[in-house]
């Protein structure tokens, strides 16, 4: 038991607000969260690699889709599609705002 609590908080993955990301209307509101790592083994930047997700929000902050699937932050390609009311935030990942439903592949 003892063991396993200390492998979650070794293991955990922490993510914090990296960015936010206003619509061209500026009704709503995309916010990336990025994996916070607290240690790097090599020489070169790995940010491209962390893990990511994303939070869709109307102007009044109130959440519309908080998708349950994560990316790598390299994969982000944000394209707004209002007039169908779609975002994607990755190539094959997006969010209809209207359905306040995600499809993450």
């Amino acid at each position: 038991m003892i063991i396993s609590a200390v492998l979650f908080l070794v293991f955990q993955r922490n993510y914090e607000l990296s960015s936010i990301v206003k619509s061209p209307d500026n009704e709503y509101t995309l916010e990336i969260y990025t994996e916070k790592k607290s240690w790097h083994i090599g020489f070169s930047s790995q940010i491209a690699y962390c893990k990511a997700y994303v939070v869709l929000k109307n102007d009044k902050g109130e959440t519309i889709s908080k998708p349950a699937c994560t990316f790598i932050i390299g994969d982000l390609k944000i394209k707004w599609e209002l007039d169908k009311g779609i975002v994607h935030f990755t190539q094959l990942n997006h969010i209809d705002i209207h359905k306040r439903t995600a499809l993450c592949l």
